[in-house]
């Protein structure tokens, strides 16, 4: 079996029939050297006709959806295996963290929601980054490390993961949450940095269009408005917080009914007037009206509370 050792291969043998076993391991076989063959996808589906089990075209990638059964239930239980192996207090080998790496690549295609795999991910990645905790354990092992051009790229390859990951699943909790924890490792958001660079950075820039990208494409999508307000965190200067607002008046425009986008645009107001808002030189006239209303609709609900 793949990436896994005799005496854990054969317990999961037990588990399955012959048949499974057989037609998982190939259809798993052929995803993940498709996986491996392009390191670009940007986006995936299912595939209703019969034939062929996967398609990969253009960087987009199909997957019957008869396969994903078989080769679910024999991916899932061969990482089960392998999270059994990797012990928590000791480093987990070269070999077993390609095999964790690209089991757990197919599980979170399938199911993104499986906490598990995102954990034994961070974990892997903490262990290539050279963060993870230096207990004695630790120290007395062997170091162990990916090939390096693909340790190099492992957290930008996380994300574009993601990013295919959300293309089929936009409303994953887990997934969102795990781009957050990647992104923390990452410039501008790992070094502390002033909200007039973190704004104009091209990193930051791609992350607002991925949330207005799964906004759009998936009606009031709680995450993805979610992910933009943790961006909202980042901003404070009048300038980026206006031009912010003036793009969130245009989108709640265009969609009327969805009331996320509407709480974002609340969230946007209340910042800029937490910031700003005794400023009134700094608020252009276009704007000055809902600032105002905003303002004194929080007066009345505390002074009616008081």
């Amino acid at each position: 079996m793949h990436g896994i050792k005799k005496g854990a291969a054969q317990q999961v043998r037990k588990r399955l029939t012959e048949d499974d076993h057989k037609l998982g391991s190939t259809l798993y076989g052929e995803l993940n050297t498709l996986l491996n063959s392009d390191e670009d996808i940007d986006e995936m589906g299912l595939l209703i006709s019969p034939k062929p089990s996967f398609i990969l075209e253009n960087h987009k990638l199909g997957i019957a959806f008869r396969c994903i059964a078989p080769m679910y239930s024999y991916v899932f239980k061969l990482f089960t295996a392998l999270v059994k192996i990797a012990k928590p207090s000791a480093r987990i080998l070269p070999k077993n963290c390609l095999a964790l790496l690209e089991t757990s690549r197919v599980v979170v295609l399938v199911n993104p929601d499986n906490h598990t795999a995102w954990s034994i991910r961070k974990r892997i990645i903490l262990q290539q980054t050279g963060e993870c905790c230096s207990s004695s354990s630790f120290s007395s092992s062997k170091s162990s490390s990916l090939p390096l051009a693909y340790e190099l790229k492992l957290l930008a390859y996380e994300l574009k993961l993601l990013a295919v990951i959300f293309t089929k699943h936009p409303k994953s909790g887990a997934a969102w949450a795990h781009r957050r924890w990647i992104l923390r490792m990452m410039p501008p958001f790992k070094e502390p940095s002033s909200s007039i660079s973190i704004y104009k950075d091209k990193r930051f820039q791609e992350e607002l269009r991925l949330c207005e990208y799964n906004s759009a494409m998936n009606k009031n999508n709680y995450y993805s408005w979610t992910h933009r307000l943790w961006l909202l965190e980042k901003i404070r200067t009048k300038n980026h917080l206006i031009q912010e607002l003036e793009w969130c008046r245009s989108w709640v425009s265009m969609h009327v009914s969805e009331h996320t986008g509407f709480h974002y645009h609340h969230q946007l107001i209340n910042k800029l007037l937490a910031l700003h808002g005794g400023q009134s030189r700094w608020i252009p006239h276009i704007l000055r009206g809902q600032l105002t209303q905003a303002f004194s609709s929080s007066s009345s609900s505390s002074s009616s509370s008081s």
